[in-house]
């Protein structure tokens, strides 16, 4: 490969703090020396699960140590995570490729989260690989390896010949990879060496250990005048003495020249924010994870609980609308992956590299919202896009394999929790698929029903379904919710079939709309209000929220101050009621008699404070009105509807709309009346 041919840029001065003001400071699992040197990869991995690249939290620091930004980074793989199958062939040049193509697609990504440095960026605007990266426990520094004979940088070898003339195996039609000295290789001296030995490796052929060993003999300076840090430490005669202390003290960042990727980095976990997003605890999570060893998640998850510990994580968490909020914010994740999953049908995926859940992370905001922490996010999958090359023996995957794998994503966000993980629900569904196949009438609703298998029940949504009870009133969403899962599948094992992406978009955002209408529906203060019951009525407004009569409050006082604006009213002595004229309003437009709905607001009154009354009155001759009183500032509050004739003024044409403010404290004569 071209772009491997030569001297390569190194990472190194990124990464040291006294070459910059501002470098890149990768994380460590620990800050203790001693415990670092017992572990193979110092470096705070937050995933591994991408075969072709891990991914590693670092920060942007500045020369004080000040942590500025936190960055993942998406750094190449040594040895990658592939299943040797012939079927599937995929060498070297493909995966630099698949680096390419995911570069072109993140830098014109909008709004881009994507960090370039001008150091893997080459002269032709394509990605650069920097070259083979070591670190140093003991002093906490980064270089590129040095050729143990004449100092010079070790590069990769991509020339076939040179590496079937060695007995190695070639680079443009394998996976392997080597470290070579070109300068040395020439005169016949040079070492090959490769990250891990195989069994049917030259015996000439040297791995990672063996290079450090060797690095010990390296020339203070190189060829090109760089340092050789190793040289002058004072450590040197223990790390390269009998007692081989440097291969615990060193360790290849990166052993081959390497792609990596900057991004900005994330809050969770997809998995993780689901989990929260049921109801699970910080430490409930935390000790699930630390069974698996997810050390980077649980780091995650640490930054956001101390970030986010005064923050209400949803609106009704001891409601019992928890139920729709959960769904309604699942089904908004769901909708996110969705997006990511067909941006994708394009693409040619090796049956190894297809969209992967562990890929899949979230972005809590990290300014002052007063949203509920869970409800503000973005979702992102952080991997290599752009797929491998299409070649003719290596058939396209149709969009089936998407349907399915989405499909069962979906299946793991509602159902997964506490009590049931993903093999429970696989086993239910499989029975689903089994009878669906066999019966052409089959309704994925109906076998539910019948099975009365307590796996698809609505509670189990929730982490801790035990302690749960969803209203049977909502059972139709949930139902529509497994069906929209239930169509996944179902056409993604009909490998011929038609799938309308528009078609499901609308279903799912119908059923998005009818679930967030049912979460901030009034139902209960509308139904009371239509029995005219006085007591009904008062607990119709006793259950509205502070929030909502807050908000109705100011819009009443901002149109009584837009009036007022208009001139002082005229006043009449009628004891401490009082009427405010409006603009006119021409009688021939007059029709009929129209009442505007009770007002719902709260305010701050003190004692003896004002009933307020809101009345509009569009006159038609000879007709009663209704005047409706009510008083949302009292613990007691009532509706009258009293039928009175409209008496005509003098000027008709003026008093067509009244707004009475009516003192609380009322003279006899109006108690009488």
């Amino acid at each position: 490969m071209e772009e491997e041919m030569g001297r390569l840029s190194s990472l190194a001065p990124y990464l040291n703090a006294s070459s910059k003001n501002f470098y890149l400071r990768f994380s460590l699992t620990s800050p203790e020396t001693a415990f670092l040197e017992t572990v193979p990869f110092p470096f705070l991995v937050i995933t591994d699960s991408d075969p072709l690249a891990r991914l590693i939290e670092a920060h942007c620091v500045t020369d004080a140590g000040s942590e500025i930004r936190k960055v993942f980074v998406l750094v190449q793989r040594d040895r990658y995570l592939l299943t040797q199958n012939d079927l599937w062939p995929l060498q070297n040049p493909e995966i630099v490729e698949s680096w390419q193509r995911s570069f072109s697609f993140y830098e014109k990504e909008k709004p881009r989260s994507f960090i370039m440095l001008s150091g893997q960026i080459n002269d032709r605007g394509r990605l650069q690989a920097f070259s083979s990266l070591f670190y140093c426990k003991k002093r906490k520094i980064y270089f590129s390896p040095h050729c143990p004979k004449c100092g010079s940088f070790l590069q990769q070898c991509d020339e076939d010949q040179r590496l079937l003339r060695f007995g190695l195996q070639p680079y443009s039609t394998s996976l392997k990879r080597y470290l070579f000295c070109p300068s040395c290789d020439d005169s016949g001296q040079s070492d090959f060496y490769t990250y891990e030995l195989e069994p049917l490796d030259p015996p000439a052929l040297k791995d990672r250990w063996g290079l450090m060993k060797d690095l010990g003999r390296s020339p203070a300076k190189g060829v090109q005048g760089d340092l050789f840090p190793c040289a002058d430490c004072p450590d040197h005669p223990v790390c390269f003495g009998s007692e081989h202390s440097v291969l615990s003290r060193m360790v290849p960042f990166s052993f081959y020249p390497f792609f990596m990727l900057i991004f900005d980095g994330m809050s969770l976990h997809a998995l993780d924010f689901l989990s929260l997003l049921s109801g699970a605890t910080f430490d409930e999570m935390e000790a699930f994870l630390r069974t698996k060893r997810e050390l980077g998640r649980i780091h995650c998850l640490k930054g956001v609980h101390q970030n986010l510990i005064q923050k209400v994580p949803l609106l009704f968490d001891r409601s019992e609308k928890q139920f729709l909020e959960v769904l309604y914010l699942k089904l908004s994740f769901l909708g996110e992956v969705l997006q990511d999953i067909f941006s994708r049908k394009d693409e040619v995926s090796h049956p190894d590299l297809r969209l992967s859940i562990d890929r899949c992370w979230i972005k809590l905001s990290d300014h002052g919202t007063i949203l509920p922490f869970l409800w503000d996010f973005k979702v992102r999958f952080i991997d290599l896009r752009g797929g491998t090359k299409e070649t003719p023996l290596f058939p396209r995957l149709s969009n089936s394999d998407a349907l399915y794998d989405f499909g069962l994503f979906w299946f793991y966000a509602l159902l997964v929790n506490q009590t049931q993980d993903l093999s429970k629900i696989y086993t239910a569904l499989g029975m689903a698929l089994d009878r669906s196949v066999s019966d052409s009438r089959f309704s994925f609703s109906t076998f539910i029903k019948e099975s009365q298998n307590p796996i698809f029940l609505p509670k189990n949504i929730f982490w801790d379904p035990g302690r749960k009870e969803v209203k049977q009133d909502w059972d139709f969403l949930w139902e529509r919710a497994l069906d929209l899962g239930w169509s996944l599948l179902s056409k993604g094992m009909e490998k011929a079939s038609l799938w309308s992406e528009a078609f499901f978009k609308e279903q799912w955002e119908d059923l998005r709309e009818e679930v967030k209408n049912h979460l901030f529906a009034e139902e209960p203060l509308k139904k009371e209000m239509a029995s005219s019951s006085p007591s009904k009525m008062e607990q119709a407004f006793d259950g509205e929220t502070e929030i909502e009569n807050e908000a109705i409050y100011n819009i009443l006082m901002k149109i009584l101050e837009k009036w007022r604006s208009k001139g002082e009213p005229e006043e009449e002595d009628l004891g401490e009621t009082r009427f405010f004229k409006r603009s006119p309003i021409a009688q021939e437009d007059i029709s009929g008699t129209e009442t505007l709905p009770p007002p719902v607001f709260r305010s701050k009154p003190q004692s003896g404070g004002e009933e307020k009354i809101f009345k509009k009155e569009v006159r038609k001759e000879e007709e009663s009105q209704v005047t409706e009183i009510i008083s949302p500032f009292q613990k007691k509050k009532k509706i009258e509807v009293t039928p009175k004739v409209v008496k005509q003024p003098e000027e008709e044409e003026f008093i067509a709309e009244t707004v009475i403010i009516r003192s609380r404290k009322s003279t006899d004569k109006e108690k009488d009346e």
